[in-house]
């Protein structure tokens, strides 16, 4: 974080990135929006803060079942952070399941409305941000989060956030707490130099080590351009990510294996592909709860470690 902050980076949050988007509404510059997953105790006993210390702002998405947990934070905790105007919070589903992309229809309800609906209660602010639990995703999830008024969801893809993205499909940098701030600014340095760079070409021949993503296109009367930003963190607790495939309607694109950091430095377009082609889903590995939310650094794109912290930045 004190690296970030040396290195002139500013925090923004989602609010002021959907107003970036909506009607142009100015960014700082340097702008990026850091994220943490689950819901960790240590977000609250270590990174809350150090972000008070370094005046940075950011997101914690919540598995709302987690709450009161063993080493999560409980409502008195969260209450806190965000009546602090330090961290925001948002929904990382109910359950944190793996197979939320599968499910029918009346149970992703479920998992959105009660995740919604228990944050609101607690914190008093709008829930309408989502992240993708195991970055698993398919379009019946999109059509829901749209339905259910959701304005941005994140996953675990590597990269940069870009108003050329989907705003259901914004990518994050993933920060581990082993990571160095020399390495973090290394990194979101060499994404936006390789956008540069390749202005007009299109994004596959950006990352090249990146496979596409597929093109969730959400309702007309409800998408969203979006702009550089998303962040992406730890997956839920005590779970297992295995390779296995299911039956489904649907495909399913599974962040692809990404980076161990989440940062999200610089706008970035999103390659386009039919998500009716099936995926199969990947592996990722849970991230420990007690990592150092103070470091920030970047692993390389094909680590599959998980991270604490993630961070998302729009140049």
């Amino acid at each position: 974080m004190k690296q970030l902050k040396a290195y002139g980076y500013n925090t923004i949050t989602f609010s002021d990135l959907h107003e970036h988007y909506m009607d142009g509404s100015p960014l700082p510059k340097n702008p990026v929006i850091i994220t943490f997953d689950d819901g960790y105790e240590s977000n609250y006993t270590i990174g809350y803060p150090i972000l008070k210390k370094y005046g940075l702002n950011a997101c914690i998405f919540i598995i709302t079942n987690a709450i009161g947990n063993y080493n999560y934070m409980n409502e008195s905790q969260l209450k806190e952070i965000t009546s602090s105007g330090v961290i925001d919070v948002q929904s990382h589903s109910a359950s944190h399941s793996y197979d939320l992309p599968y499910m029918s229809g009346n149970k992703i309800d479920s998992e959105l409305l009660d995740s919604k609906m228990r944050l609101e209660s607690i914190t008093g602010n709008k829930v309408n941000i989502f992240c993708y639990p195991s970055g698993r995703y398919s379009q019946r999830l999109v059509d829901k989060l749209i339905e259910h008024e959701y304005i941005f969801s994140v996953t675990t893809n590597y990269g940069l956030a870009s108003k050329k993205n989907n705003p259901f499909l914004l990518r994050r940098i993933r920060v581990m707490g082993s990571d160095s701030g020399k390495e973090l600014k290394a990194k979101i340095e060499t994404l936006t130099k390789r956008i540069t760079e390749f202005i007009g070409i299109p994004e596959e021949t950006i990352i090249p080590e990146q496979s596409p993503e597929p093109s969730i296109e959400p309702k007309p009367d409800q998408s969203t351009e979006s702009d550089p930003q998303t962040s992406t963190e730890p997956e839920g607790p005590g779970q297992t990510d295995e390779d296995e495939t299911k039956p489904s309607e649907e495909s399913i694109m599974e962040e692809s294996d990404s980076p161990e950091p989440d940062t999200t430095a610089q706008p970035k377009p999103d390659p386009e592909s039919d998500l009716e082609d099936e995926a199969e889903p990947k592996t990722e590995t849970e991230p420990e709860p007690e990592s150092d939310p103070e470091t920030d650094t970047v692993p390389e794109p094909e680590s599959e470690s998980a991270s604490e912290e993630s961070m998302i930045t729009d140049p």
